[in-house]
């Protein structure tokens, strides 16, 4: 293969690359096109194809990208909606909008939020405080009257009927809610319990773990609203990153993040991990555990420095 024909397959190689690239960061917009948003020398913004060309003219003062073929834009301070080839589906008259999830967009007018379709159809008029859409699903929190509700966007109904003084997405599953003074948990399908209102604290200690208590008692639920420990410690917190410390009777033991019972209740102290070993305290004498909570070193010394070069 001489040099030219190297030069050209190399760069049909590249423009291929490139292409594909460009189509994937697209997926999801809905648009024949790639449309991009685009800054022009008046500081105006409107969107070009990849390659820089107008196509469709700079006339807003803030654009979004395009999902489901429609873009949110704004023109000066109210927002619209306009489709792929910058024809205007939703007059610019909203102080804010979602984007489009299933053909529909949640839109404030006058500080209340309200569900509306493409054409501008009403499914839920404005009454709504505030909106919590959950990702990746057709669900949407709501607020009225100072309670939370959980609004099904496609089937147009709601899920959980507005009661609840707080509602915390926890994952797609689950919510935790809580009314009066006490806390549970529901699931997103039907809004039944995971986790019966009786919790009277929580505290998130990991990315995907909640602290609760009952009964003056302490326990963990993940993120999917499963418990994990049950509340029968009289204290918990997080001791690694993989590690949980409970308390029980004035004794110290340790769980995984995902409830596994490391070491029992049986120590008078535990100490930080030293990337080795913990330092435990037992009946007034210090000793050795593993992380996996087997005995190192028995506890029999009067005093115990963490390890540092395999040594202590």
């Amino acid at each position: 293969m001489n040099k030219l024909n190297r030069f050209l397959t190399y760069t049909f190689l590249i423009a291929l690359l490139l292409i594909s690239t460009l189509v994937e960061a697209q997926k999801g917009t809905g648009c024949k096109e790639d449309l991009v948003p685009k800054l022009s020398e008046n500081r105006s913004w409107g969107y070009s194809d990849m390659m820089g060309q107008w196509i469709i003219e700079p006339i807003y003062s803030k654009v979004s990208p395009f999902v489901e073929g429609r873009a949110i834009v704004q023109r000066g301070i109210l927002c619209g909606v306009i489709d792929c080839e910058g024809n205007v589906v939703l007059q610019c008259k909203y102080e804010k909008l979602t984007n489009f999830r299933d053909g529909k967009v949640w839109a404030m007018e006058k500080g209340l939020w309200g569900l509306i379709g493409a054409k501008g159809q009403v499914f839920q008029v404005p009454q709504y405080t505030e909106i919590n859409p959950i990702l990746n699903s057709s669900l949407a929190w709501v607020k009225r009257n100072n309670v939370w509700g959980l609004y099904n966007e496609e089937q147009l109904k709601f899920i959980c009927q507005p009661q609840y003084k707080l509602a915390q997405v926890m994952s797609d599953e689950a919510s935790l809610v809580q009314i009066d003074k006490t806390f549970g948990v529901v699931n997103h399908s039907n809004c039944n319990y995971l986790i019966p209102l009786e919790i009277t604290k929580v505290k998130k200690i990991a990315p995907n773990d909640i602290v609760f208590e009952k009964n003056n008692l302490w326990g963990v639920f993940n993120n999917v609203g499963k418990t994990i420990i049950n509340p029968e410690f009289d204290s918990i917190s997080l001791k690694t990153d993989e590690l949980i410390q409970v308390k029980k009777s004035g004794k110290y033991g340790l769980f995984s993040l995902r409830g596994k019972k490391i070491t029992a209740p049986e120590f008078d102290e535990i100490g930080n991990f030293s990337g080795i070993y913990f330092i435990v305290k037992q009946n007034g004498k210090y000793g050795y555990c593993t992380r996996y909570g087997k005995t190192y070193i028995k506890p029999m010394y009067d005093e115990a420095l963490p390890f540092k070069n395999k040594q202590a």
